[in-house]
């Protein structure tokens, strides 16, 4: 097998940033996890399965998204 076959086998074609952070209570900003998206990257975990998209999509965690952020100008 091809250093480019395997490669190609062990990376996805699409990657999905699910910002699950959670700040204290109160914070001026809130955060990701109060809004339910702990839930939401589940649903899509599960919803990726069931469509069976496999090794072509995965749904990751992060704590911190700042390329999409709804309350900083650009």
């Amino acid at each position: 097998m091809s250093k480019n076959q395997l490669l190609s086998e062990r990376h996805y074609d699409i990657h999905v940033f699910c910002c699950i952070n959670e700040r204290e209570s109160g914070h001026p900003r809130d955060s990701c996890s109060a809004r339910g998206a702990g839930e939401l990257q589940a649903y899509m975990k599960v919803r990726g399965k069931v469509l069976k998209l496999g090794k072509r999509v995965r749904i990751n965690k992060t704590a911190v998204s700042t390329a999409v952020s709804w309350d900083r100008p650009w």
